[in-house]
């Protein structure tokens, strides 16, 4: 009778723990075991599930992609048109040479800060080659010595030397169209300038949708930018005479503001972009939404029967114990 009782209550203790664990979660404790035939179907579901969850994340990383770029964009359109106001203010003015050179380097030195820009160890306009800087630094990079060389080759002298004074208009602009100018272009650039891949990134945000969330260092906005500001910061400008000075100016002003109209299509095109982004989060949520409810549907227990269950089972289990202590002190001793 004791082993028998004990055997009962073992049981028992068994299904209180199942009802316990339904009141805790509230789902079928075995899930396999109530649904039978049903739990392939289940696992598809919860298979899908996971799948949607990990594209949202997915999306979200993609936004915030996108985010920055569209911030550090909109910061160097800024310096750039910064950059305009202060070269057209410094063309014709009293000291204006030094004060464009000046300006010049700010501005490369921010284009550079904010091209670098990275999240979470990735940086956002390396393209597919995201774990190196995109903008390699002016002067320890390759670019100085490089644009250094092309000008002494046209002109027989450094950017700095005082004789840059006697360099014509004509032939300063004979050297901005040709040689220096194919330092900006590729591969010249690649290989002086910029670690960064052509090819940004491409997020996949839906089953069969696939965006450009964000944009690389090599697109020609950038390109047009650094070489207007390097422009004026290195070829001379405060020893020019003011012929060729204005000549120098006249090309950043034409890059510079080309840049800047590129930079703001490149703007548009990563906004729509994110539009698609939360578009297509929205419709994943709905789908989510669905299929959770379908889960829920055949896995869910209703927590009040299964606390109604779990006490009756302790109460069972209780005058189990009790009845097992009485039966364990019965002794035929008693009756002799």
């Amino acid at each position: 009778m004791s082993q028998s009782l004990r055997l009962a209550m073992q049981q028992t203790q068994n299904d209180l723990d199942r009802a316990q664990s339904e009141v805790a979660s509230g789902r079928h404790d075995d899930v396999a075991l109530t649904l039978g035939a049903g739990t392939g179907r289940d696992l598809l579901w919860r298979s899908d599930l996971g799948g949607l969850r990990h594209m949202v994340d997915s999306n979200k990383l993609a936004g915030v992609r996108a985010n920055l770029s569209q911030s550090a964009l909109s910061s160097i359109r800024d310096a750039a048109s910064t950059f305009l106001s202060t070269l057209t203010g410094a063309r014709n003015a009293q000291g204006g040479q030094q004060l464009a050179a000046t300006a010049a380097k700010s501005a490369l030195d921010q284009l550079t800060s904010l091209l670098n820009t990275t999240h979470d160890g990735q940086y956002i306009f390396g393209g597919t080659n995201s774990q190196q800087p995109p903008l390699r630094d002016f002067a320890t990079g390759g670019a100085q010595p490089a644009i250094e060389n092309a000008f002494t080759t046209a002109f027989g002298l450094s950017p700095t030397n005082p004789a840059v004074v006697n360099i014509t208009a004509t032939a300063m602009q004979n050297f901005l169209d040709g040689s220096y100018a194919g330092l900006f272009a590729p591969p010249s650039w690649a290989g002086t300038w910029s670690n960064a891949a052509d090819d940004a990134v491409v997020s996949r945000i839906d089953r069969d949708e696939l965006v450009r969330a964000s944009t690389t260092a090599n697109i020609d906005p950038i390109r047009q930018l650094a070489e207007a500001f390097t422009t004026v910061a290195s070829l001379g400008a405060p020893n020019l005479s003011q012929s060729a000075f204005e000549t120098v100016v006249n090309e950043a002003l034409s890059l510079a503001g080309a840049a800047v109209i590129g930079i703001g299509d490149e703007q548009a095109r990563i906004g729509l972009a994110q539009n698609q982004i939360s578009t297509a989060s929205d419709r994943l949520q709905i789908r989510i939404n669905a299929l959770t409810g379908n889960v829920r549907a055949i896995e869910q227990v209703d927590k009040y029967e299964a606390a109604t269950r779990a006490n009756n089972l302790m109460t069972a289990l209780e005058s189990s114990y009790t009845l097992t202590g009485r039966i364990s002190r019965l002794s035929l001793l008693n009756f002799l």
